[in-house]
């Protein structure tokens, strides 16, 4: 899928760039056909990049693409054309220029709003505030996730695609609510929100899976941690 969405965007975007160079190349005639297939394929790539963005991996692939290819027959195109076609059809160059890369960066972050990471990052970040309002209300924090359902949450936000769920356990500082973000040979990190940090702090590569203690390698299981 890497490498058919890499090939795919570079080949739809040269296309796309001939393709309206085509249709504006004449100073007498605007080819309207080439100039609707170049635009249209410009918008497809933006399409499937907000579409592979929803991937973990897939934001830092579109990055990547968007960098060292994309980026690069855009701007050389751009150039290309606002020497070699006509009159005001050298605007049509620099709207290419400016306007598909700034579509495509957006298209990339509208798509990695929908990642199970980011999604995984608002889900604890409303249980976070949902415990502390269950503190307010009992004077002590809950001793396990479900507690805070029905009249908290709605439900309690499915498991994070990760090692162990969602990790949570009552510290000296009220709660240390987290999940395994990534693991790799090196070890693993995890993710972690408290009481006074009301945004993710993701720790470097830990041994011990601090402040959960989930030994050497987190335990790839779906249960919470009490």
């Amino acid at each position: 899928m890497v490498m058919w969405y890499m090939i795919g965007s570079i080949a739809m975007t040269v296309i796309a760039v001939v393709s309206i160079f085509y249709g504006l190349k004449d100073a007498h005639v605007v080819r309207r056909w080439p100039l609707v297939i170049g635009f249209g394929l410009l918008i497809v790539v933006c399409l499937l990049t907000a579409i592979i963005s929803t991937q973990d991996w897939g934001g830092m692939l579109a990055v990547m693409t968007g960098i060292y290819y994309l980026g690069i027959i855009v701007v050389v195109a751009s150039l290309v054309m606002l020497v070699l076609l006509p009159k005001w059809r050298k605007t049509v160059a620099l709207l290419v220029g400016i306007a598909f890369p700034l579509l495509f960066w957006q298209s990339m972050l509208i798509g990695s709003e929908g990642s199970p990471d980011a999604i995984t990052r608002r889900n604890g970040i409303l249980m976070a505030q949902a415990l502390n309002v269950f503190y307010v209300d009992h004077h002590v924090y809950p001793t396990a996730l479900e507690q805070l359902a029905p009249q908290y949450l709605a439900k309690v936000p499915d498991d994070p695609q990760s090692p162990g769920g969602w990790l949570y356990k009552l510290t000296n500082d009220g709660f240390a609510l987290g999940y395994v973000s990534w693991v790799d040979q090196l070890g693993y990190g995890v993710c972690v929100l408290t009481p006074r940090v009301t945004d993710w702090n993701c720790l470097p590569i830990t041994r011990n899976g601090e402040p959960f203690n989930l030994g050497p390698t987190p335990v790839p299981t779906r249960t919470r941690m009490p």
